[in-house]
């Protein structure tokens, strides 16, 4: 069972500590900063020492896990030095154990959709794969900080709005937002931001599907069909799009001159009605399927 102890001095800066519990010394520092209640015992436990209501025992989550907390002035633990002395036990497992939730936080931890839970005052309280990838990073970085640490400066501000929005609506809001990436590039995300009750406070969870590629795709697709527009209309060229089942979507007049058929007339219409002759049609066909699956650039009929 992971375990972890520690000893803080008065301004619960963390001087030793050790066990499984945390992977580093910074994990463990924020978690005693979590805690919070621990510094009025560190800076008043002169005057409770050799007496058990020095000692505080609490259960507490951070970073997803519920640990089982023993913490004392380290006067009460036979050191003569102020601060705190604590020890702090992952009983997550049992906790699962009881409700079933394991394969749900499996779930959760590695689903493709990027998620995360932050309390009121902006500290993640959990984080999964997904979410700390899109800042390239781990879960472990992420969990236990700011959204000021982990967000893009520019971007805290609205984050932090609607943080608040939610917390003061109760209620579930579904948006598209856009976030910077750790290389500064503009990225894009769908999803909805929530209300959930966490350790015994209201916090903000959200869960988002990455859409930067996706937008990305659409845009120079959009940008590809004004080019085409734009030489059908002003090159006087005769000029069609075809979709890939091989239907006229767009065709410029000259095209439609050419043909001698009016332009709506042509649009919807198969392209082979007018582009070969029907003892070519199965030759024309096997070119089609080259072209629509890039095989080849042109064809010529």
């Amino acid at each position: 069972m992971p375990v972890s102890w520690w000893e803080a001095d008065e301004g619960l800066r963390i001087v030793n500590c050790g066990g499984g519990a945390f992977h580093d010394p910074g994990t463990a520092q924020r978690f005693v900063d979590s805690l919070g209640g621990t510094a009025d015992a560190a800076r008043e436990g002169a005057a409770v020492e050799g007496r058990e209501s020095g000692i505080d025992r609490r259960q507490v989550r951070f970073g997803g896990r519920l640990f089982d907390v023993t913490s004392c002035p380290r006067r009460l633990a036979g050191d003569g030095r102020g601060g705190v002395s604590g020890l702090a036990v992952d009983i997550s497992a049992l906790e699962l154990g009881r409700h079933g939730y394991a394969a749900f936080t499996d779930f959760a931890d590695f689903a493709p959709a990027a998620a995360f839970i932050r309390d009121a005052q902006g500290r993640y309280l959990w984080a999964n794969h997904a979410y700390a990838h899109l800042y390239g990073t781990t879960p472990d970085a992420v969990i236990g900080s700011s959204v000021t640490d982990v967000d893009a400066p520019e971007d805290v501000a609205a984050f932090q709005t609607l943080d608040r929005q939610v917390l003061s609506s109760g209620k579930p809001v579904r948006h598209t937002i856009g976030y910077h990436r750790p290389d500064g590039s503009p990225g894009r995300a769908v999803g909805h931001r929530f209300p959930v009750a966490e350790g015994g406070q209201t916090c903000v969870a959200g869960i988002y599907i990455d859409i930067t590629d996706h937008t990305l795709a659409l845009s120079q697709r959009r940008a590809a069909e004004e080019d085409l527009q734009a030489l059908s209309e002003h090159s006087g060229l005769p000029c069609a799009l075809l979709s890939p089942g091989g239907r006229i979507r767009r065709v410029s007049a000259s095209a439609a001159e050419l043909l001698r058929v009016r332009v709506p007339d042509l649009l919807g219409s198969p392209a082979h009605r007018y582009l070969a002759p029907a003892d070519d049609l199965a030759g024309l066909r096997h070119a089609w399927r080259d072209l629509v699956n890039r095989r080849w650039r042109r064809f010529q009929t």
